[in-house]
This record gives structure tokens, sequence and C-alpha cells, in this order.
């Protein structure tokens, strides 16, 4: 079971943090491998605040509020990645890292351009 508790916390850290995104894929992973094991994992890799939010999330998409893929609010991903920044020291290491990328004119136009997408 462990193997696929990783596979939930892996997909929860890639929807919310990378692709700001929830796919269909991403609640068929969740309705079908979590369980408890996934929490102690999100816990140990810090990723409670992207768990959380593919949960709520896919609890909107099961419940007929929202359809897949669902873009991500801004104030949802802010929560997630301060949350991210504050709690995991690896992750500031790479955000700090992150800030200069973005300060370059091209990471300018490519972030805006990724946030202004309407698809996956």
């Amino acid at each position: 079971m462990t193997r696929e508790a990783e596979v939930v916390v892996v997909a929860a850290a890639h929807a919310i943090y990378k692709e700001r995104v929830v796919l269909l894929l991403d609640c068929i992973t969740v309705w079908v491998w979590v369980s408890k094991k996934t929490w102690n994992i999100a816990l140990e890799l810090k990723a409670r605040r992207a768990l959380e939010e593919l949960l709520t999330t896919c609890r909107m998409v099961r419940q007929g509020l929202a359809e897949a893929p669902y873009k991500l609010k801004p104030h949802i991903i802010l929560k997630a990645y301060t949350e991210k920044i504050l709690e995991d020291l690896t992750f500031r290491a790479i955000a700090l890292n992150m800030l200069r990328y973005i300060t370059t004119r091209r990471a300018g136009a490519q972030i805006l351009a990724r946030l202004r997408r309407r698809s996956y």
C-alpha cells in the first residue's frame, strides 16, 4: 500500500505545485488509492496542503460542483506555496533560485502565458 500512497502524494504535489490544475485522472487516483498512509507520507514530505487541496477539489468534482480539469484559484495556490516555503527547507532554497529566474524577461513572459492558459 505504500507505493499507492506515494503515488497519491506525488499526484497532489504535481497538480498543486507544478501544474496548478487538477485533472480527472488526479481525482481517480485519489478516490482509489488514498489511505491513512497517504497522510503520513504527505506530512513527511511536507505536502499536506497539496493533498488537502487535491482532496477538496476532487470532492467538488464528485459532487458536481466543479468540472475537471479544474484550474486552481490564485489564493489557493498562494496558500499552498506559502505553507510549503515555511515548512520545507529544501523548497525554500529552490524558491530563492526561482525568484532569481522569475526576474528575467523571458521567464516573465512564460509565467504570464502559463497563468493565462485556459486548458491543460
